[in-house]
């Protein structure tokens, strides 16, 4: 059997063993692309270990029919037995300022909005905080204001 083993301290530098780990699952996919492009006619079954903690996503991994086995083999990617093992692509948002003055907010939400920065070409989906989702509300400014408060 072929193993490969991610930890979220891992390098994808190393070689993947279970004393170098890599540390995404997106190295652990190529090298598991790369050993079946080079199977000839011994196949082996591939094991992905995951090690327990959270393991980051920084874009969409998509596990295709390329990364699975033929029949004569099997791919299988599993986390640990003894802990729990997550795969996110969640992040922390901090740095959250209180919007102050702003003069298209009604009164009544003055002091009430909370606002931070985000990375370039950062998508939000979904807020949680510690008590669960949150509301994600919609609020339109003019292209004056925008600009204002905003880089684009």
């Amino acid at each position: 059997m072929i193993e490969f083993h991610i930890s979220p301290s891992g390098n994808d530098d190393n070689t993947g063993s279970s004393e170098a780990p890599f540390k995404s699952l997106e190295q652990a996919r190529k090298k598991v692309r790369e050993i079946i492009q080079n199977f000839t006619d011994k196949k082996e079954d591939i094991t992905v270990h995951l090690a327990a903690g959270t393991h980051r996503l920084t874009e969409t991994l998509i596990i295709e029919a390329e990364d699975s086995g033929d029949g004569e083999f099997t791919v299988n990617w599993q986390g640990s037995e003894n802990a729990n093992t997550e795969i996110s692509s969640a992040y922390a948002l901090d740095n959250w300022q209180r919007c102050e003055g702003l003069a298209d907010i009604p009164k009544e939400l003055e002091g009430k909005i909370w606002y931070t920065d985000l990375p370039e070409g950062t998508s939000v989906n979904t807020l949680y905080s510690r008590k669960g989702p949150v509301p994600v509300p919609v609020v339109k400014l003019s292209a004056q204001r925008l600009q204002q408060y905003a880089t684009i």
